[in-house]
């Protein structure tokens, strides 16, 4: 980034904060998109599944465990695609929706909610897809995206009766 690239930004972050908009200018845009697309495919599944928020997601030990995992098979795909995350920067990434969005019901549980598809192929979906690619298993997002397809196909069904 150039220096003139970081005035521009700084202006346009000015103005979202004096609108009451939180902005922040990202060194790494990947980096932080891949850490939001961790946080989707750490919690919104399990959120659809189990019908609950993030903060209680995390009051189970087994659903901490199952986040773990996740996030472990997630790093190694973002290795692969180039994307330096640390664990600590994951594991940070992931405690912190569990804090500061802690009442928040994932839109993947409000789409079953609301008896429509939801973006789990898009999520856990995707990288179980890079997973093949690269061959390496990703048997706990695979589960995840099983379960909520289950649900999904459910919900189609009881539509059609």
């Amino acid at each position: 980034m150039t220096d003139q690239d970081l005035k521009i930004f700084a202006t346009i972050r000015q103005l979202f904060t004096e609108a009451g908009i939180p902005c922040a200018i990202a060194q790494d845009i990947k980096k932080q998109m891949w850490l939001k697309f961790l946080v989707n495919c750490s919690y919104n599944g399990i959120s659809a599944i189990g019908g609950i928020s993030n903060g209680d997601m995390v009051a189970f030990l087994e659903v901490r465990n199952l986040i773990d995992q996740i996030t472990k098979e997630f790093l190694l795909i973002a290795h692969k695609e180039g994307v330096g995350i640390s664990e600590c920067e994951a594991r940070e990434a992931n405690e912190s929706i569990a804090k500061t969005m802690a009442t928040q019901i994932s839109s993947t549980a409000q789409d079953l909610g609301k008896g429509r598809e939801t973006e789990i192929n898009y999520w856990n979906g995707y990288i179980v897809a890079l997973g093949k690619r690269y061959g390496i298993e990703m048997l706990c997002k695979l589960s995840v995206c099983a379960m909520v397809k289950l649900l999904e196909s459910q919900i189609q069904s009881s539509a059609l009766d």
